[in-house]
């Protein structure tokens, strides 16, 4: 099927060029059912291939969009084409018609004549090399498997990738296990500069699994003898079961130098090499592993999506900081938990037995502060009142709370309920307490895969909040006071880049930056990592390898 005229196709014509082309089936449809003509067609967004035209498939969407870019690049070299046609012919109807003498364009000289002729020629010779080079590139089918196979590779090297740090992990507890004289010698000191191989030195010496949490055992629920079956027992022993943790035999002084350390770029330094082969200085590694001691948000601990195992802190902490860390990385992983209203204290609900409870009570435990609790409304006990009361009495005590929330615009996370406030950003929220993604209009859960809520109803970004950032981008950039039309071009560009956000293949580089981080606020005062993919955001070091993966914005 030809190309001309692609501003004029009607739907059927923008079909017959989809089957010309091989294009799946399901991509077929999406077109039909949307009755997209040619025009629509080549003046498509990427975004409007999701939001517009339903289709979800990474994949897919860049494969249509390489195919609209080349139908709209040809159509627009066709139409420079033609223009080169009538162009020609003018001049050889000047060169035809002899000198002019009113002076005329027909007075042009014949050698300047040639030079526009040879310019038009050179000018076609490259239409004509473009439409060769589309028709060398080969079958359609092929490139669409190319950008399947693209987003396989990836999913597959991140599989790889834990398959190699466990195996590792396996042949550690191999060694660990074998008779002396049948141990591999230098076992020890040819993982020295990996912290995984430290992490797995810790991991060994304790028998416990990478991903092992402290305990493994249930608790029995109580009805009424609370006293006899006190939980104070079993947060002692948990207590002292992570107290107990063995330290690693070796200290930070016998580490490799490293070349340079990818934070802060130190050299020759004493430090860690991590899985993703980053280069890390014990105080950089000393200073990631602190923070996430206030920051749930980087929790699990991990640089390039690939887990470092929580099991290094004895080795980078204090033994108290190191135990709370442990304790806060269990927590995330629970997924049946509670917190004490009178102290505070985690409870770890997965592992205290079902119980069918009382009508009036519920499933009874009592916290190490020896404040009763009831774990079926997660409260404090309430004798002689029945949970749903209880439910209703305590909603009605937080009624000022909601108020308040209702006017300010909090929401409360559908998980842990915790209160949230959006002022900055779109409305994908992961929550800081206990890590949830969720949508911040409907809190239904966020689609990490089609990059938008489960609902599939709601805007990614909220318009006001969307300007807001690409204006912070200009002040960041310094363009604040350039032309206003100049301006305006800006703000479009970068408000485009913040909506790709949520599916860009982020590749970050290091770049002189002063600002905010576009994450997590952190203030830039040297450098910043820009993406240079099609988001274009700027974030700092913590937030490009440790919070937000390599696809989307989490």
């Amino acid at each position: 099927m030809t190309h001309s005229n692609v501003g004029k196709w009607d739907v059927d014509n923008v079909i017959s060029w989809a089957r010309s082309v091989h294009l799946p089936d399901e991509l077929v449809r999406c077109l039909l059912v949307n009755e997209v003509d040619g025009a629509t067609l080549i003046t498509l967004s990427k975004e409007e291939l999701r939001t517009e035209l339903g289709i979800q498939s990474l994949p897919a969407r860049r494969y249509l969009w390489d195919l609209v870019e080349r139908l709209r690049t040809t159509q627009q070299l066709q139409d420079h084409a033609l223009a080169i046609e009538v162009h020609s012919d003018e001049i050889q109807n000047l060169k035809a018609q002899g000198p002019d003498e009113s002076g005329g364009m027909r007075n042009v000289e014949p050698e300047v004549m040639e030079i526009l002729l040879s310019d038009a020629a050179k000018e076609r010779q490259i239409i004509e090399d473009y439409f060769l080079v589309c028709r060398l590139q080969g079958d359609p089918i092929g490139v669409w498997q190319c950008y399947q196979d693209q987003e396989f590779a990836r999913l597959e090297q991140l599989r790889v990738d834990q398959l190699r740090l466990q195996s590792e992990y396996d042949h550690r507890i191999a060694v660990s296990m074998a008779p002396e004289s049948q141990k591999p010698a230098d076992v020890h000191s040819k993982d020295l500069g990996s912290l995984f191989g430290i992490c797995v030195d810790v991991c060994t010496q304790n028998r416990r699994d990478v991903a092992e949490a402290p305990g493994n055992h249930k608790i029995d629920h109580m009805v009424d003898h609370l006293e006899a079956l006190s939980m104070e027992g079993e947060f002692k022993g948990w207590e002292e079961s992570k107290s107990s943790i063995e330290e690693p035999s070796f200290d930070l002084d016998t580490l490799p130098l490293i070349n340079r350390c990818n934070v802060c770029f130190e050299e020759s330094r004493r430090g860690f090499i991590l899985p993703c082969a980053h280069p890390y200085c014990v105080q950089c590694m000393t200073s990631y592993f602190q923070r996430a001691l206030q920051d749930m948000s980087l929790l699990p601990l991990r640089c390039c999506e690939i887990e470092i195992d929580i099991q290094a802190a004895p080795l980078l902490m204090s033994k108290s900081d190191a135990m709370h860390l442990l304790a806060r990385s269990s927590e995330l992983q629970v997924t049946n938990k509670m917190y004490c209203p009178t102290c505070n204290q985690f409870i770890n609900l997965d592992l205290v037995e079902a119980g069918e409870g009382t009508v009036l009570g519920g499933t009874l435990l009592e916290c190490i502060c020896e404040t009763k609790l009831c774990i079926s409304c997660r409260t404090v006990e309430h004798p002689l009142v029945s949970c749903d009361v209880n439910k209703a009495t305590v909603t009605g005590s937080d009624e000022p709370l909601h108020e308040l929330a209702k006017d300010q615009g909090w929401k409360q996370c559908p998980k842990c309920d915790i209160m949230i406030e959006l002022t900055v950003g779109c409305n994908h929220i992961t929550c800081a307490n206990c890590n949830h993604n969720f949508c911040f209009l409907c809190l239904k859960e966020w689609d990490k895969g089609n990059g938008r809520c489960a609902s599939g109803q709601c805007e990614v970004w909220d318009e006001e909040r969307l300007l807001a950032g690409a204006e912070a981008r200009l002040a960041q950039a310094n363009l604040g006071n350039v032309n206003p039309i100049v301006r305006q071009r800006h703000i479009q560009r970068e408000m485009a880049a913040l909506r790709r956000n949520e599916d860009c293949h982020h590749n970050w580089t290091r770049r002189s930056r002063r600002g905010e981080c576009e994450r997590c606020g952190f203030e830039l005062y040297v450098y910043g990592m820009v993406c240079t993919g099609e988001c274009r955001s700027t974030v700092c070091y913590t937030c490009a390898h440790h919070r937000i993966p390599s696809v989307g914005w989490e």
